[in-house]
């Protein structure tokens, strides 16, 4: 009887969907297989990607003759512009490559100098009348209306004074009260043709290079014993024209040099020591050596003089840098480290084979170079270890 039972039920659900139709059946069949392709389809699908960043603004770079990169602070450079109609001054921010042109400085100034805490220049207009710029309110006051000749223009380290070289002979070392234009000779020895002219961190110390001038021969008219003299040769004899270094602190000026090479790039080392660039004009296969030499002269010792050093510079730290090119042709930058009689050089960067010259700010390792091209010069810094170029 059990038997009959569920073999009847059994018949009678089976009536029931064979009654229902294939469309239950298939619709279930048909929802277990979307969900099972559904399931698929979420496992395989690939995530969204994240939306894009909008790209920076271009900036256009200054362009021109663009020089003389100064560091103003440890962003921004002070650069001079040089077109047909005099020197435009522009301030460069480093990190967005954004430029702004000073005004209110006449095109005929000379090249502005900046103060070592970067928050003043000065600069002299046609007439050599000085002026002080604030170069945060970009606003300028004439301080002096002395018309005499300067060249060397340059703050003291403090930023208190102005030190410069005077006179149509530049004879004259002098200063300026940055507050009120009130002027100080500081050496009139008669000595004409001073220039390099650097001064000590204390203020107290001054170096400086004298050039004498050449003996100058005229021609002498024809005569009937030389008929083919030239009355226009001019002869010029430069034996004893090279220059010299000087030391001036009070007294009497110390001569330091007497060699006949080219001295150039001359600095106050830490210890009061002083380093300098000397260049054998007759012997070009020589490279330019780095020389250092005690206060009074008597003494010297050859730094560096295996590669060909094109500049050098000093850092506030006391560490000396030179752009040099070795024997290879390639350009870099080297540190120099004097301990004693001894040195020690030390390669930082390569830099670009038509760099001419650089700049050192007391930043950190910020530092300014000007590249040659077919259209003048171009700047390109480094900042936070990484080269770019501010101009074009």
């Amino acid at each position: 009887m059990k038997k009959m039972i569920a073999s009847l039920l059994t018949a009678s659900t089976m009536a029931a969907a064979i009654a229902a139709g294939p469309s239950e059946s298939v619709h279930a069949s048909t929802t277990n297989t979307q969900k099972e392709v559904s399931h698929s389809i979420m496992k395989a699908a690939p995530k969204k990607p994240a939306p894009k960043k909008p790209a920076p603004p271009v900036v256009k770079l200054l362009e021109g003759n663009v020089t003389s990169p100064r560091w103003i602070d440890e962003s921004h450079v002070m650069v001079t512009k040089v077109t047909d109609n005099g020197m435009q001054e522009y301030i460069l921010n480093v990190p967005t490559k954004k430029y702004e042109l000073i005004k209110g400085k006449p095109a005929d100034a000379s090249e502005m100098v900046v103060s070592h805490d970067g928050k003043h220049a000065a600069f002299l207009n046609e007439e050599g009348h000085v002026y002080i710029m604030n170069l945060k309110t970009k606003t300028s006051k004439k301080i002096s209306e002395d018309a005499e000749i300067k060249t060397e223009l340059q703050f003291s380290h403090d930023g208190t004074k102005l030190f410069y070289v005077a006179g149509e002979k530049s004879g004259v070392i002098a200063a300026m009260n940055v507050a009120d234009g009130v002027i100080t000779t500081i050496l009139d020895d008669k000595v004409s043709y001073k220039s390099e002219l650097q001064i000590s961190a204390d203020g107290k110390k001054y170096l400086y290079s004298v050039r004498n001038t050449g003996k100058v021969t005229e021609g002498q008219p024809p005569t009937e014993d030389n008929p083919n003299t030239d009355g226009d040769v001019v002869e010029v004899d430069l034996t004893g024209t090279e220059p010299q270094l000087f030391l001036f602190s009070e007294g009497k000026p110390t001569q330091l040099t007497t060699g006949t090479e080219e001295k150039e790039n001359a600095v106050f080392l830490k210890d009061g020591r002083i380093a300098y660039m000397s260049v054998d004009m007759e012997n070009t296969q020589k490279n330019p050596e780095l020389k250092v030499l005690d206060p009074e002269g008597k003494t010297s010792f050859t730094a560096v003089n295996q590669l060909s050093i094109i500049q050098m510079a000093i850092r506030d730290n006391g560490l000396i840098r030179v752009l040099a090119e070795d024997e290879k042709g390639n350009k870099a930058i080297y540190q120099v480290s004097i301990t004693g009689k001894k040195a020690e050089t030390k390669k930082i960067s390569y830099v670009d084979r038509a760099t001419e010259s650089m700049y050192y700010g007391p930043y950190g390792d910020n530092v300014s170079l000007t590249i040659s091209t077919a259209h003048g010069e171009k700047v390109v810094v480094a900042y936070k270890k990484k080269w770019t170029f501010l101009t074009k």
